[in-house]
Formats: C-alpha cells, sequence, structure tokens
C-alpha cells in the first residue's frame, strides 16, 4: 500500500483493527445461535411461549439427552461431556462412586467432592417460538432447546397425567399437541461447587391443544427447519475414556486417579474380594447426580477449553 492509499483509507480500517485486536485479546464469542434460552428481566422473571417440535426428518427420536460433568477443582475447569451418555464408563462417575462409597457419612470431604463433581443432566429437541416478548425476532422461528430434568417431567406429565379426568397431551404433535407457556424465575443454587442464578419453571403450564399452524402446508415448511438432534450425538463431541482421565487428573491436581483392581491386576483368589467391595457405577438416581438444575451460567473465568465444550456441544460440522 502507498503513502497515499494509506492517508486516503485513515479512519476507514477502525473495524478491522478493532475486530483483531479483540482476536488477539483471546475474546471468543461460543453462542449457538441455534439455541433458544427463556429470557430473565431485572427481576429475575421471564415469559415465552413456544411449541414442541415431532423428531426431525431421517430421524426417530423427539429428544435426545447427554450427561455431563460442571466443576472446578485444583488445577481449572472441568466442563465435559459423559461416556455415561452411552451407557459406558466414565472415569468421573468411577471417581463419585469410589469417594461416596469410600464413607458411611454425608457430612464428609469425600462424599462432598462427590455431589461437587455429579452428573448434570441435559436433554436437547426443537421447538417453535410463538411469543418471545424479550425477544420479539425470535417469533416464528425453530430453534433447538436445552432444557433439564424439570421441564422433561413437564413434557412426561403431558404425555402420562396423573389423573384420569387430565387429558393427555403429545406435545410433540403438529395438529393436536399444545403450547407450552414458560414462566420462569430465577433463584440461587449452586452448580459445580458455585452459587449460580438458574430458572425455575414451576408456573409453566400447557394451553389448549389445537394445531401448530392453519394448514399442513405451513405445519411442514416449520418441521423441514428442524436441527438434526443425532447429530448432537456425534462421538466428536465427546473424548475418549483415556482422555478424560487426563483432562481429570490435570483439574484435580493429582497425578493419577486411583483405580478399582482388575481381575488381571488380582491373584484368583483376591478377584471375589475386589468384585465385592467394588462400587457399583450408578445411573441418574445416584446420590451425587443432578435431578434439579435446569440450566446454568458459563462462568467468565472459565479456559479456552472448557468454553469449546459449549460449542462442540452442539457443532453439527
Amino acid at each position: 500500500m502507498s503513502f497515499a492509499n494509506l492517508k486516503k483509507q485513515r479512519g476507514k480500517s477502525i473495524e478491522k483493527i478493532s475486530q483483531k485486536m479483540e482476536k488477539f485479546s483471546g475474546k471468543k464469542d461460543y453462542t449457538d445461535e441455534r439455541i433458544w434460552n427463556i429470557t430473565l428481566d431485572d427481576t429475575k422473571c421471564g415469559e415465552a411461549v413456544i411449541r414442541f417440535l415431532p423428531a426431525p426428518d431421517g430421524e426417530d427420536e423427539e429428544i435426545v439427552r447427554i450427561f455431563s460433568h460442571f466443576f472446578q477443582g485444583k488445577g481449572g475447569w472441568y466442563v465435559e461431556n459423559s461416556l455415561s451418555t452411552f451407557g459406558e464408563a466414565d472415569p468421573v462417575g468411577e471417581l463419585n462412586s469410589e469417594l461416596w462409597n469410600s464413607v458411611q457419612h454425608d457430612d464428609t470431604p469425600e462424599r462432598k467432592q462427590a455431589k461437587n463433581q455429579k452428573r448434570q443432566t441435559k436433554y436437547y429437541t426443537n421447538i417453535y417460538v410463538v411469543d418471545d416478548p424479550a425477544n420479539p425476532e425470535n417469533n416464528g422461528k425453530v430453534f433447538l432447546y436445552e432444557f433439564g430434568p424439570v421441564i422433561f417431567e413437564r413434557i412426561n406429565s403431558a404425555l402420562h397425567p396423573k389423573f384420569k379426568t387430565t387429558p393427555r397431551i403429545d406435545p410433540f404433535d403438529l395438529w393436536e399437541g399444545a403450547n407450552f407457556n414458560i414462566r420462569a424465575y430465577g433463584v440461587e443454587k449452586s452448580i459445580g461447587g458455585k452459587k449460580r442464578i438458574v430458572p425455575e419453571y414451576d408456573e409453566s403450564a400447557w394451553a389448549t391443544p389445537g394445531p401448530l399452524a392453519s394448514s399442513d402446508k405451513e405445519m411442514e415448511e416449520i418441521w423441514k427447519q428442524c436441527y438434526s438432534l443425532q447429530g448432537l450425538l456425534d462421538r466428536k463431541n465427546f473424548k475418549t475414556y483415556e482422555e478424560l482421565k487426563k483432562k481429570l487428573n490435570r483439574v484435580l491436581g493429582v497425578s493419577s486417579v486411583p483405580a478399582m483392581p482388575t481381575a488381571e491386576d488380582l491373584p484368583s483368589q483376591e478377584i471375589k474380594r475386589a468384585e465385592k467391595a467394588a462400587p457399583v457405577q450408578k445411573e441418574a438416581s445416584a446420590p451425587w447426580d443432578d435431578d434439579e438444575a435446569d440450566g446454568y451460567a458459563l462462568p467468565e473465568n472459565v479456559d479456552d477449553d472448557s468454553e469449546s465444550f459449549f460449542k462442540n456441544l452442539v457443532n453439527d460440522d
């Protein structure tokens, strides 16, 4: 570039330079525009109307479930998908089981650590936003929706009502489903060993059942906008057992995490004793697993490696 051109273009490159500076400063934006979230106002309350959509074209599942762990140790943050999503052994689950069963009382460092490292449950589905007062630009659009056990139970209750007089609703039916009126308010909960504001949904309710739109053509157009859910379960979004173990060791600040002995490590007379003593990795009903929180905010000081979890979790590329 000549000096004359440099003088001519002065002031025009400020935005370009600004973007470069932001890049070099390490700031990253991992927001996935496909995921919709309820917005809480200054009073920590929020309202919206959404409609759950059927399984995407070519897929059989309306919902997918992903287990993950989210906690901080001496060596940083552990924010990873859990291999227990696939019913496989996961190093954090194994460690939590060992910690929990090593003592008899809840008020112990071992059980407190297991609870701090508890497994989080997240579900994903496609939704159509009927009315989002805080973000009206979302109205009439299809998004992925991430939710926890509380919303899942609301869906399950609609499909399997407790009382015979309560009408049964298939929330995912385009013709006979119903809008879901979300009323959320923030409460403080302990997530990953930290106090965070998470939404409660106990005042949310189903509307009167009816078609999503006025014509089949319009409903088909909406349905075709659904995002792949099976893509969220792609193995590229999950580290291997060995990679997770290494990450766990680093976060906990230890050279190795104690592993239970295997048959190959023991004399034959010790095998039965080890099997009897070995803790069994439990499912979602395990006392250290999470069955309440339906959301949490990523802390500002989380490292880049942990932040990438949230990007990769819903990255189909």
